[in-house]
């Protein structure tokens, strides 16, 4: 697989799950200005580089989504179920038409004519409405921060676990051998360098770790959707 879609679908998958939560946190709390830019510059995103990659199907998705992203930051729209369920959708299929590009190399045909027309109505249906009216516009989502974080190969990460690994070992000769030599500087030396490796092998394990979190992230999606379907409040 190219490079550059490999690496755009690793982008994605995290963007996606990133959204899924915000849409829910944007259920819960219609006013939260933070959590609709989350959502546009997901959405944005996906359409900026499904563009350009190009994968047109993605795009199409993306862009009649954040269509309906424009109207609530306009204020002509207000955030209901019925607006949350559509997005998720939309989340949902990208999620699938990624599934099947990191499965064969490219974008399937599909016929996604149905859920834009859906997107579209939803653009066209709802009325202005003063929940709406503290959402922000392109500026202040774009002023919004998000965790900085870059991506690292397991190889990459594997090998300086090796390295470090040699690394503790070469310490612990030079810790035996200086054993019952009277020498100040070099106790000092190898003090340093004993704190110096562990604190490097503390570090490289933690970039092999991930948030408990992640084990938990379809949870509220889950709840979310029986709730509905089940038409009770949980």
């Amino acid at each position: 697989m190219d490079e550059l879609l490999a690496d755009f679908l690793a982008e994605t998958a995290e963007i996606l799950v990133e959204a899924d939560r915000a849409l829910l946190r944007l259920e819960r709390a219609p006013d939260d200005e933070q959590t609709l830019g989350v959502i546009f510059r997901a959405l944005h995103t996906v359409k900026g580089s499904s563009a350009f990659l190009p994968l047109p199907r993605l795009a199409a998705l993306a862009h009649a989504a954040e269509d309906v992203l424009v109207g609530l930051r306009e204020g002509a729209l207000a955030v209901d179920a019925k607006l949350v369920s559509v997005l998720l959708a939309v989340v949902d299929r990208i999620r699938l038409i990624t599934d099947g590009i990191a499965a064969t190399g490219r974008e399937a045909a599909g016929e996604d004519g149905a859920l834009i027309a859906e997107l579209g109505s939803v653009v066209r249906g709802e009325a202005a409405h003063p929940a709406a009216a503290g959402l922000p516009h392109a500026g202040a989502m774009a002023a919004a921060t998000a965790p900085q974080s870059i991506r690292v190969g397991v190889g990459v990460i594997e090998t300086l676990m090796a390295l470090v690994s040699e690394l503790v070992l070469t310490r612990n000769q030079l810790v035996q051998l200086a054993r019952g030599r009277e020498d100040s500087g070099l106790d000092a030396a190898l003090q340093r360098l004993s704190s110096l490796t562990s604190d490097l092998q503390e570090g490289v394990m933690k970039t092999r770790m991930q948030p408990i979190g992640n084990a938990w992230n379809k949870l509220p999606r889950l709840v979310r959707d029986l709730s509905h379907d089940l038409s009770k409040k949980i």
